[in-house]
């Protein structure tokens, strides 16, 4: 079977020219979202227009609830908070409004692709695109090895090492979970197979620590749901890794747990300072805003001053202070749970299952990540995430709506 056959069954089973206009700007958003904010906003807001002009057209809302909506409501009204009690109100409506307008993506993404077609099809562009991101990064690293191994150059993909990092981490761990289905078609087995690859290569030569943690974490969801002998497998090869790279390369990898090493001095005093600021702002923070003119007040002195914390939490305190913390600490446990009962109430379909699963290990895989990094703050891996999010919320349509028919 072709492998592109969902994709055009996809786009022939969607009626009407609105329709199919917003399932090809979702297919685009999809595509895009690996390698170029512009086009990945472009074609996301386009098809939210559309969608609104739906719904609008047809005076109905085309939309269906999710178990966050209550959640997301109460998120967006501590940001609100925040914000007005800011120091900065304006900055901070800023930031504020760049985490608002990516909510729709789970809405969007769980009400178009509730059917499998769509859903498989989406998955294929995706890793279609990151099969083709991630070639580029293997290249880069052919043309450039001498530098890679001494720890002279950094994988670069989106402008920035470390978004790299968090793209190609969450996207290995949806891959691996599907590709170690037991049920899934041998077609899109091999397509996993050939995509992860350059994926892992492109990871690991991006040297960010934080998503190798996030990538471990991940990895041992998955091995714990399937089977064992896949973080075996991961063990026996960091172990080879470990023999054969050059010191360059290793001291980086034991960098990971050396608590003297000059960047983990360094986010040790950042966190410090941050704990500091939030025990002057507990209720509501300082609003979402750049910590600069704070961490000369509050930091090390002669330090530099700090846009950021390198730690989610940490900064989700000083930005929002403990009301909106435990609102989005209680949101992510309930994606979470909703994403880990998917997968498991649906063990056999490798078409649900392994979409739930990928995105429980990319969520555990991001929280991993995000004790060392801002990487909630990341436009670029944040829409990625609740495209993870959006790919459940479809899937487990599909499995209530299969039900209901039997």
């Amino acid at each position: 079977m072709n492998i592109l056959a969902p994709i055009k069954s996809a786009l022939k089973a969607t009626e009407g020219w609105n329709d199919k206009l917003i399932i090809l700007f979702l297919f685009l958003f999809v595509f895009s979202s690996t390698f170029s904010i512009a086009v990945t906003q472009i074609a996301y807001f386009t098809a939210l227009a559309l969608w609104l002009f739906k719904m609008i057209n047809e005076r109905k809302p085309l939309v269906h609830s999710t178990p966050f909506d209550y959640y997301f409501l109460a998120f967006i009204l501590a940001e609100l908070l925040a914000t007005i009690f800011s120091y900065n109100p304006s900055e901070s409506l800023y930031y504020f409004h760049k985490r608002l307008v990516i909510i729709p993506i789970i809405y969007l993404l769980g009400y178009w692709l509730r059917s499998r077609q769509n859903l498989e099809a989406t998955l294929i562009i995706y890793f279609l695109s990151i099969f083709i991101v991630s070639m580029y990064g293997v290249f880069d690293v052919g043309l450039h090895f001498k530098e890679y191994l001494h720890f002279e150059r950094r994988v670069n993909l989106f402008q920035f090492y470390m978004t790299a990092g968090g793209l190609m981490m969450i996207s290995a761990l949806m891959i691996l979970a599907f590709i170690s289905h037991i049920n899934i078609p041998k077609r899109l087995k091999w397509m996993g197979i050939i995509t992860i690859v350059p994926v892992l290569i492109s990871l690991l030569f991006t040297f960010t620590r934080s998503s190798w943690l996030g990538f471990i974490a991940g990895t041992a969801l998955i091995s714990y749901n399937r089977s064992k002998k896949i973080f075996v497998g991961l063990v026996i090869v960091l172990a080879i890794i470990l023999l054969i790279v050059p010191p360059e390369f290793k001291d980086r990898i034991f960098s990971i747990v050396d608590p003297y090493h000059p960047t983990n001095v360094e986010r040790l005093e950042m966190w410090q300072t941050g704990w500091k600021i939030f025990l002057d702002y507990p209720i509501l923070g300082i609003g979402d805003v750049g910590i600069e003119t704070y961490y000369q007040k509050y930091g090390p002195p002669g330090s530099n001053p700090a846009g950021h914390l390198h730690n989610n939490y940490i900064n989700l305190l000083v930005k929002i202070g403990i009301i909106g913390f435990v609102i989005i600490m209680t949101l992510f446990i309930k994606i979470f749970v909703i994403e880990i009962k998917t997968a498991n109430k649906y063990k056999n379909d490798w078409l649900i299952n392994s979409t739930a699963l990928g995105a429980a290990a990319a969520f555990i895989g991001f929280h991993v990540n995000g004790l060392f990094e801002w990487n909630f703050g990341d436009t670029e891996v944040i829409m990625f995430l609740w495209t993870t999010v959006g790919f459940t919320i479809a899937a487990r349509s599909i499995a209530t709506s299969e039900e209901n028919k039997n």
